[in-house]
């Protein structure tokens, strides 16, 4: 079930702004999680990167819960159910 707050918001702007809107935040949350792997390695503030990784995850399930539902939301939750059983028999 989507939060009425983000149908809200993906309401207003429709599925063209919010589809590029989310290509910039999963850019976003690849570059976060790039510098927070060279934090652990030493090469910047730790701490610091991580808040920051938490921050663009967190843009990132917006933005994908945005998508459930300005998509098909039951497709993609069929999918979502097939990769993870997929994944336990892998495991």
């Amino acid at each position: 079930m989507i939060n009425a707050d983000i149908k809200k918001i993906a309401d207003k702007y429709g599925l063209a702004h919010q589809l590029k809107k989310f290509k910039e935040e999963c850019a976003e949350a690849i570059q976060a999680a790039i510098k927070y792997e060279l934090a652990v390695n030493g090469e910047y503030d730790e701490k610091e990167t991580y808040k920051h990784l938490e921050e663009e995850i967190a843009d990132v399930i917006i933005m994908c819960e945005q998508m459930k539902y300005l998509l098909e939301e039951h497709e993609i939750t069929a999918y979502i159910n097939r990769k993870v059983e997929r994944q336990l028999e892998r495991m």
